[in-house]
């Protein structure tokens, strides 16, 4: 939703260029804007101990998306995918 309201296209033009369909682009939009509403996104700081951490991250979303990470990922990748 972040690029097509950049890109200053209507709806139709924005689908058709990226070849999605209507339907399931209002699908989302109303999904994300409803999630954007009802729940705040809080984040907590976590240290990790250098001596005993794993490669593996897991992101529980409220809304029950998870995500898995494995393997060296860098922190932009994260930062952008928790929408920071």
């Amino acid at each position: 939703m972040r690029k097509y309201e950049a890109s200053g296209q209507t709806a139709i033009s924005y689908c058709n260029k990226h070849k999605l369909s209507q339907a399931t682009f209002y699908y989302w939009r109303k999904k994300l804007s409803q999630v954007q509403e009802t729940q705040a996104i809080q984040f907590r700081e976590i240290k990790l101990n250098p001596d005993i951490y794993s490669l593996v991250i897991r992101v529980q979303y409220v809304n029950g998306v998870s995500v898995l990470i494995e393997g060296e990922v860098p922190p932009s990748y994260i930062r952008e995918l928790a929408g920071c």
